[in-house]
């Protein structure tokens, strides 16, 4: 009875942590290399930091808000990197 309760809950944790990953930007995991590491006390650096650890290892943990603000984190950095259209004029 206890190992049917535990695998239930297991599937439920695996469930929700899918569902977690699935409401990230697609790529909030492939920038996650560019954000330097080793550099303490800095807010957004921890923040990203333990995103990392989070989103790879334990999903089921990400919240609405964590998510959004990841979300935002890599719209932010999508919108610096785009290049922007060159005022080329051909005659």
């Amino acid at each position: 009875m206890i190992n049917i309760l535990e695998t239930k809950r297991r599937e439920g944790l695996r469930f929700k942590g899918r569902a977690n990953l699935g409401n990230l930007n697609p790529m909030a995991i492939p920038l996650h290399p560019l954000h330097p590491r080793g550099v303490r006390g800095n807010l957004s650096q921890c923040f990203i930091g333990a995103s990392i650890e989070v989103t790879n290892n334990q999903p089921r943990l990400l919240i609405e808000k964590w998510i959004a603000t990841l979300n935002d984190w890599v719209d932010g950095i999508i919108s610096v990197t785009m290049v922007d259209v060159p005022d080329i004029i051909f005659d």
